[in-house]
């Protein structure tokens, strides 16, 4: 998608637009901030995020995608696509330790028809987040709610699915710790 708005002559749209991330962090009183923002042709132009990201970052999604198919019986067609980037999570150095590089939109929370989901803040073209209109391209059936969850969670570690709560009522008479439901995989 990056690629594509790039070559059409969106490359210095921001991504992140105003947005800041914190640098360091010594309690409440002692934080460092730094842009967040960037332009799509900067991004693209880093070498090293892609690579993780095309590389390294995807061979894990094949994996769980594979995993979810073979133990879980997912058919391929039933994983739904949601634009994602990763980069190295603060204070690692290798690449086996990330986060999300912009709000996840895939951690949101279900509650019937509607998603509510972290705002991306994707780049904007005419007037549309163009990463909120490839979720609601990818899940046209759903009412989508796209909440600023940025320095309430994305920038400590979390998302909105973080900041939810929900009552429920075992609908079994086992304790759920001791059963493994049906179609269920046992890690």
């Amino acid at each position: 998608m990056l690629q594509r708005l790039n070559a059409s002559g969106h490359g210095q749209t921001l991504i992140l637009k105003d947005k800041q991330r914190i640098v360091s962090a010594n309690g409440p009183d002692d934080i460092v901030l730094a842009d967040a923002q960037i332009s799509i042709r900067d991004l693209l132009s880093d070498s090293l995020f892609w690579e993780a990201n095309l590389n390294v970052y995807q061979e894990y999604m094949n994996l769980n995608r594979a995993i979810l198919e073979k133990h879980l019986g997912v058919d391929p067609e039933q994983i739904i696509p949601i634009p994602s980037l990763f980069k190295v999570k603060s204070g690692h150095t290798g690449l086996e330790r990330t986060s999300a590089y912009f709000p996840s939109m895939v951690n949101h929370l279900v509650i019937g028809r509607t998603s509510i989901v972290a705002k991306p803040y994707g780049p904007v073209i005419n007037g549309k987040c163009q990463f909120e209109r490839a979720f609601e391209e990818a899940l046209p059936e759903r009412d989508t709610e796209f909440i600023n969850d940025w320095f309430s969670y994305h920038v400590r570690g979390g998302e909105i699915h973080c900041a939810t709560n929900a009552l429920r009522a075992p609908d079994f008479p086992t304790k759920w710790w001791q059963t493994i439901p049906d179609r269920a995989w046992d890690v």
